[in-house]
């Protein structure tokens, strides 16, 4: 996807729905906590979030975190994956 498309063409709704479950999961009071233990920014943190859950390569388990970034990779994989897919609309939902 990434040679074809950008964030221009992931759907309003989607867009929306990823910013509220990164969100919740930035909410949460025991990620609070870690993320606090942590030092990482807000940005970084909902981007490791959503490479965690998803199973790809990078993510909080490989910023030298320890115990930390273990806890975190668990508590993302907690909240499921996510399918970036290509709708008819042409625009990129999740699902």
């Amino acid at each position: 996807m990434d040679k074809n498309y950008t964030i221009n063409d992931i759907s309003v709704d989607t867009l929306i729905q990823m910013r509220t479950e990164c969100t919740i999961f930035l909410q949460s009071a025991e990620v609070s906590a870690l993320l606090n233990d942590s030092n990482l920014s807000a940005e970084s943190a909902g981007h490791d979030f959503w490479l965690t859950r998803n199973g790809h390569g990078a993510g909080f388990w490989d910023r030298g975190l320890g115990a930390v970034g273990e806890k975190l990779t668990r508590l993302a994989h907690g909240a499921g994956e996510r399918t970036m897919y290509v709708g008819d609309d042409s625009q990129i939902h999740i699902g």
